[in-house]
């Protein structure tokens, strides 16, 4: 849920997320700053 993406990054711990997707064919398509 998003409500702990702040905790999470506040613990600047990886093992805090838990599971993640494997990278296996994961693509950056492209990036957009405003």
């Amino acid at each position: 849920p998003p409500e702990w993406v702040s905790e999470v990054l506040a613990a600047r711990d990886r093992q805090a997320v838990g599971r993640v997707a494997p990278p296996h064919g994961l693509t950056l398509v492209g990036v957009t700053y405003r």
